[in-house]
């Protein structure tokens, strides 16, 4: 197994007909920087497709942080911004999102229970519980997340 940090890999440029960068976006830093990583790498008429978090309301509510997420309309802008005609969107529904945030609960909750003296266990308890709590306040409500797929021009 190799192990490393995947916003150093170098890969040929223009040699692909696709790049898919599903829901590791933050490798890169945002959906920006990813397709701006992307781009180069397929030829042209190629496709790049990545996953990535949006705000389905914009202003967000005061209190609330933003992260590096903006609303759909703003998250296509930064995917078009590397040289891409956007030609697709494969949202998630809300079940989809559901299970995705059901499985790290799960998996926290398994990880927690087999790690009981683990020096960072209440440490990954009160984020977990954090994330957790967020989710049910407001992500469920006002984060969506997508496939962006385009063509490069």
């Amino acid at each position: 197994m190799q192990i490393a940090d995947a916003s150093e890999l170098q890969f040929e440029p223009e040699a692909w007909d696709a790049a898919l960068c599903i829901g590791a976006s933050f490798v890169w830093g945002t959906i920006a920087d990813a397709a701006a990583a992307l781009v180069p790498l397929v030829r042209e008429g190629g496709f790049v497709a990545i996953g990535e978090p949006f705000w389905r309301q914009w202003p967000l509510p005061d209190g609330i942080e933003k992260e590096d997420f903006v609303d759909l309309g703003a998250t296509v802008e930064r995917f078009e911004q590397a040289g891409l005609a956007a030609t697709g969107i494969i949202a998630a529904s809300q079940d989809d999102w559901d299970h995705y945030e059901s499985l790290h609960w799960r998996a926290t909750e398994e990880w927690l229970a087999e790690h009981l003296d683990h020096p960072d266990a209440d440490d990954i308890r009160a984020r977990h519980d954090r994330y957790r709590s967020d989710y049910f306040r407001f992500q469920r409500a006002l984060l969506g997340w997508a496939i962006f797929a385009g063509r490069k021009v």
